[in-house]
């Protein structure tokens, strides 16, 4: 059917639109926009035109687009890239009809669009022409079509989480689950009751619904109801491989209404590892993030550096196509395609690290299909709820197809990066995605409740920690937060931090606990405020809203707490992104950045169980809307691209004998500021 041409209003100040016969559009935002409201009429929607496309081309990215439709309804959609040449953007309304159930059908001029453009830097030159409704291709039908059928499966009955965590009481125990030599082996106890037990299996891309549990065998216990069951870690379903390491196990019965727990399921206690490699001890806290190799490399030398962050992403590095740009990779059974030229970079930037000893966090990221450069494999690892709200998606876990995608790239990058020989260099430890408790932005796998959320997690980390233990004895995950500790950024789309680790531990208690850490990113209350000594909600008690420079001794505190432990021993936890943001490069506001930058430094080499500090970013990113929170200047900074800030001789200085000559000169500027004592 032919597409329907739409018209567009648009939010915009000191702005001005030119319209063409076209219906071109050029918009000039300006940062400090105020919003009035332009409507126009609109022809009516048929049922099959759900599909909402325009072509664009923008200067710079833009953070967001909020499409708004009859002044009622947002939809979101995060990252649009800038580019000089027409692209389009396509947007699947279907999955908003209940919100848009109003007016959806209505032949009369109700249908209102506004585009709201945030752009990330000051002035933004962005164009808009062909804008239509139209009807599913044949790759959108194929989206539609998995939603659909995950939703399906989603309605089949489900285990309440909820119950199962805190209200049942479970006759039976799995009480450990080990691998080795590729065999699984559980343990367990069942009650004497006469009834028959069977072992059962809830693969991890299977819902947490009876439907989609596997029963392995009949459990024959000895008389004290003690059972131990062995059986190959590699099982096939579907006529496709999976590695059950993956998997819970959980005691059932089989009732007239089809199979019931009778334990908690537990997750794979002990899995053996290839090597084991020797822990890294670390010169000092200080660490630099989003590391690239670059031509700033002696940074790692001169600022004493002990840790970096890497971002990789997932999507950056796989394949759907197998051609002379790819090398091949085998895992269970099928073969993947790797970007050989991507994963190049990669190695020369963590050869930079290995070769100075520096601990190496991999933050593992993946894009939606919308951002994904191959958009089989985007489709592919999107998860089906994904909302085009997020920046990157949680990876798809509900198929075997799906799952085993996403752990041959984990394979990949842990066989690769843990060898002893450093050939490619070596990833220590895995940040698992971003600011989990803001999921909505950051790892979005649609709407879900804080304990729905958790769940979803904990399977995609568990992946990353046990394809990495394969290889590595000594390796480590960490879960990352924004600074919200007992307040949400967003009631309706994030949770509060302390949330979501209490359900990580309630889950863990029952399920099985292994060694995740917290990455922490402590920013200062206003992130563009860099004197967060003046942070009016951040308290000294557990309690408080955040924690930022000012009070980050409250999550030191909670590290150490016993209840908090793992294996009796206070979690890991480093901040791994955060930083004073220099307003401008004014001497007053450079001056500044580094005082606060000093100011946590002191704090957090205070801090018994905060291990790292890792410095985001190292250099200002024209990406990051204004922000400036970089040891360096942009790289196209007039007369000095990339010339190192006050704050880069901070970071220099601390933990050294200049140190104290830094403390003296900073508390100046920070008492100049405030009246309370800073020590």
């Amino acid at each position: 059917m032919k597409p329907i041409d739409l018209y567009v209003s648009t939010l915009h100040a000191k702005s001005y639109i030119e319209k063409t016969k076209s219906c071109n559009y050029y918009i000039e935002i300006n940062q400090d926009m105020s919003l009035p409201l332009r409507p126009r009429k609109y022809k009516k929607i048929e049922e099959e035109n759900l599909i909402l496309s325009f072509d664009y081309s923008c200067s710079s990215i833009l953070w967001q687009l909020i499409v708004t439709i009859s002044k009622k309804y947002n939809i979101f959609f995060r990252n649009v890239v800038a580019t000089t040449k027409w692209r389009t953007i396509s947007i699947d309304i279907s999955a908003h009809l209940e919100a848009l159930s109003d007016f959806i059908f209505i032949s009369e001029d109700s249908l209102v669009l506004t585009l709201i453009p945030y752009p990330t830097s000051t002035t933004v030159k962005f164009k808009i022409r062909n804008i239509r409704l139209r009807a599913f291709s044949q790759k959108e039908g194929k989206r539609k079509c998995k939603r659909k059928a995950y939703s399906i499966r989603k309605a089949l009955p489900q285990v309440s989480l909820r119950d199962y965590l805190y209200e049942t009481e479970f006759p039976c125990e799995i009480k450990s689950v080990s691998e080795n030599n590729d065999i699984i082996t559980v343990l367990g106890n069942v009650c004497r009751n006469g009834r028959e037990f069977h072992l059962y299996e809830i693969p991890v891309f299977g819902e947490f619904s009876t439907s989609d549990f596997n029963v392995i065998k009949l459990i024959e216990p000895e008389s004290d109801g003690s059972f131990m069951a062995s059986f190959p870690r590699k099982e096939v379903f579907s006529g496709k491989q999976y590695d059950r390491i993956f998997s819970r196990f959980a005691i059932g019965i089989e009732t007239t209404n089809g199979l019931a727990l009778a334990s908690h399921a537990r997750y794979a206690d002990c899995v053996s590892s290839m090597y084991s490699i020797p822990k890294i001890i670390a010169k000092n806290k200080k660490g630099l993030g989003g590391f690239v190799l670059n031509d700033f490399e002696s940074d790692l030398d001169e600022l004493g550096i002990s840790h970096v962050t890497v971002n990789i992403r997932i999507n950056d590095f796989l394949s759907s196509r197998d051609n002379k740009d790819t090398i091949p990779f085998s895992y269970n059974g099928t073969t993947y395609h790797i970007i050989d030229k991507v994963i190049k970079e990669y190695d020369k930037t963590l050869l930079a690290a290995a070769k100075r000893g520096i601990i190496v966090y991999a933050i593992i990221l993946v894009y939606p299909e919308n951002m994904s450069s191959d958009s089989a494999i985007g489709q592919m690892i999107e998860h089906p709820e994904y909302d085009t709200a997020g920046a990157y998606t949680m990876p798809d876990l509900t198929s075997l197809e799906s799952t085993n995608l996403y752990a041959a790239a984990l394979d990949f990058l842990a066989s690769r990066y843990s060898r002893p020989d450093c050939l490619y260099g070596h990833i220590h430890k895995w940040i698992v995605h971003n600011e989990v408790d803001s999921a909505w932005i950051w790892c979005n796998a649609g709407k879900k409740s804080a304990l729905e959320f958790a769940s979803l997690y904990l399977k995609s980390i568990r992946m990353v920690y046990y394809s990495a233990l394969k290889y590595n004895a000594e390796a480590q995950v960490y879960v990352p937060l924004t600074h919200y500790w007992n307040k949400a950024f967003d009631i309706a789309t994030s949770y509060p931090g302390r949330q979501v680790l209490k359900i990580l531990q309630d889950i863990c208690k029952v399920e099985g606990d292994f060694p995740w850490g917290i990455a922490y990113h402590a920013y200062p209350e206003i992130i563009w405020e860099p004197k967060s000594w003046l942070d009016k909600h951040a308290s000294m008690s557990e309690d408080t809203d955040i924690i930022s420079f000012k009070n980050i001794e409250v999550l030191d505190r909670w590290a150490g707490k016993q209840g908090n432990n793992y294996n009796r021993k206070p979690r890991s936890v480093i901040l791994s992104e955060q930083n004073p943001n220099s307003i401008d490069y004014s001497e007053k506001c450079l001056a500044e950045q580094a005082a606060s930058l000093a100011y946590v430094l002191r704090k957090v080499n205070r801090c018994r169980h905060i291990e790292a500090y890792i410095a985001h970013s190292w250099i200002d990113d024209p990406d990051e809307g204004g922000l400036k929170t970089g040891l360096r200047k942009y790289l196209n900074y007039p007369g000095e691209p990339g010339g190192g800030k006050l704050s880069w001789q901070v970071m220099r200085d601390i933990g050294t004998d200049q140190e104290s000559k830094v403390y003296d000169s900073i508390d100046k500027i920070i008492n100049q500021t405030t009246e309370h004592d800073i020590s």
